[in-house]
């Protein structure tokens, strides 16, 4: 079995939204209760500026100032990945090395995602140059894989070629492809590597097939309920805790998932300003927000209901 007690991060990571003002800006401070919350609830650590967290709709200055305000909560970011992917190659670079001075434990990069017919060696050099400018002293890097997103695949030689670079600085990868073959031949590939798929219904089989964990932006709604099956795999599906875990994954799917998400954080912290969403996104309407709160009431009551 890979040796995962070394890496800074594993377990349930939630990936999380961010909260915005009127204008589209962060907000530092209710980004901090809802992240102490989905901790009190059961997650290992946190994933902020991801897809989920609408990073690339931000500019590198939000972005450093969202980082920086969180930091000094010190407690917190030490459990804490933050997104570092960016365009501009400049601007993750010096997100890079922001995140490694404000004391996160992870900096999770995308792959150059503008230029498409790029070669596993161009990706890995691009990474490789990023390491070496940035210089992280203590943040380790995670690969992002999200190629319905980017375009571009982490693949094996990429991969091979930032261990034998860096070495366990390379720390790990998320993978948002939602493909579990991909996802565990590299935790097999490359012993102590460590692979979060995005799915948290493969918690129930993380040991068979190495993964540390998973990061995930529908645990946001169903944080205890992944906690349980991370912690008790075979308990919670005779439980049927499993199910219940699943099927809030699946309402929350059904819709656009970020504005889904932010409507639903939204409606349990009684504060509507959770459901702004940065453009191009737009905020679920209030019947979709009535259904979705229903299913998922109904499903933590131990019911099933489908979102139409």
């Amino acid at each position: 079995m890979v040796d995962l007690s070394s890496h800074p991060l594993t377990g349930v990571v939630a990936a999380i939204p961010t909260p915005v003002s009127t204008d589209f800006v962060p907000n530092a401070g209710q980004l901090i209760d809802l992240a102490e919350r989905l901790l009190a609830q059961g997650c290992h650590g946190i994933n902020l500026l991801g897809t989920t967290g609408e990073a690339v709709s931000f500019t590198r200055r939000e972005r450093v100032r969202l980082m920086e305000d969180v930091s000094k909560r010190g407690d917190l970011v030490a459990r804490m990945m933050v997104g570092t992917g960016a365009a501009a190659f400049d601007d993750a670079v010096e997100l890079t090395r922001v995140a490694d001075r404000s004391g996160y434990r992870a900096a999770l990069v995308l792959p150059p995602f503008y230029y498409k017919n790029i070669t596993q060696k161009e990706i890995a050099d691009w990474v490789s140059f990023l390491i070496d400018r940035a210089a992280p002293r203590s943040a380790s890097i995670y690969l992002y894989n999200f190629p319905q997103m980017t375009g571009l695949t982490f693949e094996r030689q990429s991969v091979a070629l930032l261990r034998e670079r860096f070495g366990e600085v390379v720390a790990g990868l998320k993978d948002s492809s939602g493909n579990r073959k991909y996802a565990a031949e590299l935790a097999s590939l490359f012993p102590g590597f460590a692979v979060f798929p995005s799915n948290e219904a493969l918690l129930a089989e993380r040991v068979q097939d190495g993964f540390a964990g998973c990061i995930s932006a529908s645990v946001n709604a169903s944080a205890a309920l992944a906690r349980a099956v991370h912690d008790d795999p075979v308990g919670a599906r005779i439980s049927g805790v499993v199910d219940q875990m699943n099927a809030i994954r699946t309402a929350l799917t059904q819709l656009p998932l970020v504005p889904a998400l932010k409507a639903l954080v939204g409606s349990d912290l009684n504060d509507g300003n959770w459901a702004r969403t940065v453009p191009p996104l737009e905020p679920l309407d209030e019947t979709m927000t009535c259904q979705l709160m229903k299913a998922v009431t109904e499903i933590k009551s131990g019911q099933k209901m489908k979102v139409n």
